[in-house]
């Protein structure tokens, strides 16, 4: 079981920047039959992981955008910081409403302490997603210049890439570099720079993400690590006073790899096995992959070389989530040694 779970935690983190040239003509969105946002090399998550009320900075819940097989942005919500926090307030979820039919799921959220209720709305629009915030009232006065529609960006992801905002040209820093305002009694980052559309890794065609707003209102990208160590880089659109209805919105897309397909990841237990156990390996595959008809026990010799201990067919255990898998039994070899699993240009080991 613990191999299991190591190998869905992979899954969503292992990056893989391969692939074939850019689509130009890349496919438009669609919410798909898992209920996420998907195009080639592009997946977007709507609530489909919750807040976790222990560690509020969890960074994997709300909006995320997985890029190419890496989770590249999380946490796309109405926050009250611009770089929140592990003690910092978070919405309480209400209720999650799909519409299949017309490519939109909406999910209702509220700060109770304000009694600000609020709808978050991700809709699919040709190559990308429309991310808006929907209120029946304004938002109440004690959160103007403070609530704001939020999206963070994991820092490694980026260091060293580039983005341009309206022309404006800068590098994401590997090191912290905001200055520090007071807000809401709390020290915070002062944008890093502001406009109305932002290229992110435009340098970087497997994760090139452009996101704009759809009105005259402004997004800001801000520096948050200059305020705690896992602090990420955060896009944020501050919530206009004195409206309702749509108050704020966004167009998201990222930049599509033709052809693209995460690499497969081939899981085994990393403590190895008793002779007399069961032997089994996992294949992950990207669900667009077609299994091979073969994968192959290797036994390490001392000098170097290897030893064919057993190859054969692995068999298809079916799709969980984001990803298809397959199974394949080795419990017949039972002498000791050091052994690799070799499926397609995977090489997966050594274990004992």
């Amino acid at each position: 079981m613990r191999n299991i779970l190591c190998l869905f935690a992979i899954a969503l983190l292992m990056a893989n920047c391969g692939g074939s040239p850019t689509d130009s003509s890349a496919a438009n969105i669609r919410l798909n039959d898992s209920l996420y946002f998907e195009k080639t090399g592009f997946n977007v998550l709507v609530f489909n992981n919750m807040y976790d009320n222990l560690f509020d900075d969890s960074k994997v819940s709300a909006v995320e955008i997985i890029h190419h097989g890496i989770r590249t942005a999380t946490n796309g919500d109405v926050r009250l910081n611009p770089s929140p926090g592990q003690w910092d307030p978070i919405p309480k979820f209400v209720e999650r409403k799909v519409d299949a039919e017309n490519g939109r799921i909406e999910v209702t959220l509220n700060y109770p302490a304000y009694n600000f209720r609020y709808t978050l709305a991700v809709e699919a629009s040709g190559d990308g997603v429309l991310m808006s915030v929907n209120t029946e009232t304004p938002i109440p006065d004690e959160l103007n210049g403070i609530a704001g529609l939020n999206i963070e960006l994991f820092p490694p992801v980026f260091w060293g890439a580039s983005y341009i905002i309206d022309g404006k040209t800068g590098l994401f820093p590997t090191v912290p570099s905001a200055d520090i305002t007071t807000i809401n009694g709390q020290n915070e980052p002062l944008p890093v720079v502001s406009g109305k559309k932002i290229d992110i890794a435009p340098d970087v065609p497997a994760k090139h993400l452009t996101v704009s707003v759809t009105d005259d209102s402004e997004l800001s990208l801000y520096d948050g690590r200059s305020k705690q160590q896992n602090g990420t880089f955060t896009l944020r659109t501050l919530l206009p006073a004195g409206k309702s209805g749509k108050i704020a919105e966004w167009f998201i897309t990222g930049e599509s790899l033709s052809g693209w397909k995460r690499e497969p990841v081939v899981a085994y237990s990393q403590v190895g096995y008793h002779p007399a156990q069961q032997k089994i390996a996992v294949i992950e595959l990207d669900k667009n992959d077609n299994p091979l008809s073969n994968i192959v026990l290797w036994k390490v010799n001392a000098d170097g070389s290897r030893q064919k201990a057993l190859a054969g067919k692995p068999e298809l255990w079916g799709q969980y989530l984001r990803y298809n898998y397959l199974k394949f039994n080795f419990s017949e070899i039972k002498e000791s040694g050091i052994y690799l699993l070799e499926y397609g240009k995977q090489i997966a080991g050594p274990f004992p």
